[in-house]
């Protein structure tokens, strides 16, 4: 491989795939679902009385302040 070769830039070409990046991602959006359907499902709550409504709005919140954060991150929008 010549010096010139080696220098150009990956415009237009794919970036190489982070495995380790990637696999961390899917454990944390596989985490999401059993938080919001064993933890805060309505047939055999976790938690009781006004904790669990906190804990449903603390987790919507959050939800909803990762879809506006990915939104607006270019580098996350894919997720």
């Amino acid at each position: 491989m010549t010096a010139a070769a080696s220098n150009t830039p990956l415009v237009g070409k794919e970036t190489p795939i982070n495995w380790i990046q990637r696999f961390v991602w899917f454990v944390v959006f596989l985490a999401c679902g059993p938080l919001v359907f064993v933890v805060f499902g309505h047939y055999f709550p976790t938690f009781k009385g006004n904790t669990d409504a906190v804990g449903r709005v603390l987790t919507a919140l959050v939800f909803l302040g990762a879809a506006i954060a990915f939104r607006l991150r270019e580098s996350f929008r894919k997720y």
